[in-house]
């Protein structure tokens, strides 16, 4: 039976239950807030705050914003007010999320979820991200009337895709033809009051619009209709789905490793950015039709680390999709955890998603068999650094046949091993040679032996892989640079794969 299931929203999706109060911590579900209305004189006094226009919204907003006490016992740091450009021609969403997996709690752990999330966070450490968009600060006036959203952006248009977060919209600009996405978030719950709906909201807003990178969707803008109860979120509008673009089949060995390394690159730069993610998937990634990935939905994201706030703060809550899920979170629901591990643990399962073109299970729990299996030990040892080395010795002696560009182009599964009943090894031996060191540690089932992103970022192989990336040229204009040796697939719906 594949494991693999084209039928993307049925996989199951977790959220962390939430309890009342400041909702400080709280775990938020993949597709994050939802639509609601944001009315100022129903929010905390640290929320109104917020929203001034003499405010940014950076990354150190955010956090102070979150931890009042932390940062009201520091030492102050200078923060510039700036306002940023809206305007962009690379194609993003920030919201197709909606469009795949729509999320459920799973029957099986509904119980097992845990009522928050402890998030703080500290001082992000330097980055390399795309050239850096300035922040831009929020006006009441334009926070409260959805009209202005149309005023500035157009008529919204026809819905691209929905779910448990919300809906999402296309949005085309009168002014110059470009095109948006817009993400209108779910309806605030029964018994979630105003403040903690849009706290929810804007904290979202927040972290999304303060972050810069070419491997992380741009947000724009949000706005609300206080009397309708509504928030709407503009994003960049990416049009090719990475989830389509996987299941086409075609993607060769060279493509996979671009989006293996762009991805890696983007989470790198979310956790020194002192946030995690936790529900990376197919579906949270989107790409330009230049073949640029990008991580969209930070829904479930927390922040780990805060400004005068030594170490990290461990995450908990069980949220995300099954398959991608990390072990850790299953089997101890209500104990905390390293959120940046379990990111990397979901990066292994989308690079074997890539080459497998399947699932390699359907949840990370002893009832699954195929997981069952991988977490058993080895029947016998192997040394997967010292495959990776015979094999490219075996690749470069004179007897190798060249490899033809078909047969790199679909990986094959290996012949079955009949020694390889369980282990590691019974997923690894299905893995590209050169991989198998990297994701035997990125897919360590005991999270105190996986690899960080660190790990991975500055592993030989992973730094030799070519990517291509997207460089600012304007604060609005971007160009993409091609990496050597490989091409992109590109799917529209209804139309064929297409090579670029």
């Amino acid at each position: 039976m594949p494991l693999f299931s084209t039928k993307r929203f049925h996989i199951p999706t977790h959220k962390s239950v939430e309890t009342g109060g400041d909702a400080e911590g709280d775990a938020r579900e993949g597709d994050g807030p939802q639509p609601g209305q944001i009315n100022h004189a129903g929010t905390s006094s640290r929320f109104g705050d917020l929203l001034s226009p003499h405010i940014s919204n950076s990354m150190m907003d955010l956090k102070r914003f979150l931890r009042p006490g932390a940062a009201a016992t520091a030492t102050p740091t200078p923060t510039t007010t700036t306002t940023t450009t809206t305007t962009t021609t690379m194609t993003v969403p920030g919201g197709t999320a909606a469009r795949h997996g729509r999320r459920h709690t799973s029957s099986e752990l509904q119980d097992e979820t845990v009522a928050e999330a402890d998030t703080k966070a500290s001082t992000p450490r330097a980055s390399t991200p795309r050239a850096s968009t300035p922040t831009r600060s929020i006006s009441s006036a334009e926070m409260n009337d959805d009209s202005l959203l149309e005023s500035k952006y157009g008529q919204v248009g026809q819905i691209i895709g929905s779910g448990a977060g919300g809906s999402v919209k296309l949005i085309k600009r009168p002014s110059d033809g470009r095109v948006f996405a817009v993400k209108e978030f779910r309806a605030r719950k029964d018994g979630e009051t105003l403040s903690e709906y849009g706290k929810k909201c804007t904290t979202e807003f927040i972290v999304g619009s303060s972050l810069h990178h070419a491997n992380v969707v741009e947000t724009l803008d949000i706005f609300s209709n206080g009397p309708k109860d509504k928030y709407f979120e503009v994003m960049e509008y990416l049009p090719v789905d990475f989830f389509g673009v996987v299941m086409s089949g075609v993607m060769s060995r060279g493509e996979i490793h671009c989006y293996f390394k762009q991805l890696l690159l983007g989470v790198e730069y979310l956790h020194s950015m002192g946030i995690a993610h936790r529900d990376l998937k197919l579906d949270n990634c989107v790409m330009t039709e230049q073949g640029i990935l990008k991580i969209i939905d930070f829904g479930s994201a927390v922040i780990f680390k805060y400004p005068y706030t030594p170490g990290i703060t461990l995450a908990r809550g069980i949220v995300g999709s099954d398959p991608y899920l990390a072990p850790e979170i299953v089997k101890h629901p209500s104990h905390k955890y390293d959120p940046q591990l379990v990111d990397v643990w979901s990066a292994g399962v989308i690079y074997c998603c890539m080459v497998l073109q399947k699932f390699p299970w359907r949840a990370p729990r002893s009832s699954d068999r195929n997981f069952r299996l991988y977490d058993m030990p080895d029947d016998e040892p192997h040394d997967y650094e010292q495959s990776a080395r015979d094999h490219v010795k075996m690749k470069a002696g004179p007897a190798q046949e060249p490899e033809s560009k078909d047969t790199e182009a679909t990986p094959q599964p290996l012949p079955h091993h009949h020694h390889a009943k369980h282990g590691p090894y019974r997923l690894m031996r299905l893995l590209p040679h050169a991989a198998r060191p990297l994701l035997s540690r990125m897919l360590q089932v005991d999270p105190t032996t996986r690899a960080s992103v660190h790990d991975v970022t500055a592993d030989d192989w992973f730094s030799s892989l070519p990517a291509c990336t997207e460089v600012a040229t304007s604060a609005a204009e971007h160009t993409t640079v091609r990496a050597p040796g490989h091409h992109h697939t590109i799917v529209r719906d209804g139309q064929p794969p297409l090579r670029v």
